[in-house]
């Protein structure tokens, strides 16, 4: 996406972010919780169309320029790089499309729908936490040289200095076998 366009629809979001909270303030809360509803429902719709056609043009940009290359392995990393991004982001979707679609049906019906007095037991508000999780998961699971990475730059240090910690007895816990 340009940059101008990206900056045009940072800007659209907070001033409907403020247009909502000024209509809660200025207005009846039936006409307010109208106005809420169908905001609601055009954010999280274009969120949600962005989102794809971002992920659409990535994926035809991408075959595009792989096509035009020769056949070689890395060749091939960069095809399932662009599948892995594409499976992050099917996931990414799966976790958040119900909970968007949730609030959507409790705004538009007018009622409070049922809330859990803890979010960590809601399914609905359970699933972007999972896909927080996962997301980094995905990509070391499928990319060999991000896991390369991340376990010769952060995790051998963090274990050499742990054992250099232990032999110099400034750690109490045992050293592992």
């Amino acid at each position: 996406m340009p940059r101008n366009r990206t900056l045009i629809v940072i800007f659209v979001y907070w001033f409907y972010a403020f247009f909502i909270v000024a209509v809660q303030n200025l207005v009846p809360v039936g006409t307010a919780s109208e106005i809420t509803s169908i905001g609601t429902f055009i954010g999280n719709v274009f969120a949600v169309v962005i989102m794809i056609g971002l992920i659409i043009r990535l994926f035809i940009i991408a075959t595009f320029q792989l096509g035009r290359e020769p056949p070689s392995d890395e060749r091939d990393n960069k095809r399932s790089s662009v599948y892995l991004i594409l499976l992050v982001a099917a996931f990414f979707l799966a976790a958040w499309i119900p909970l968007f679609c949730h609030i959507i049906v409790c705004n538009f019906t007018g009622i409070t729908c049922y809330t859990f007095r803890n979010e960590g037991t809601d399914p609905l508000r359970i699933l972007p936490r999972i896909n927080a999780a996962l997301t980094p998961v995905l990509y070391l699971r499928g990319c060999k040289a991000l896991r390369v990475a991340l376990f010769s730059t952060v995790w051998r240090p963090c274990s050499k200095n742990r054992l250099l910690h232990q032999q110099l007895g400034l750690s109490k816990s045992p050293v592992p076998a």
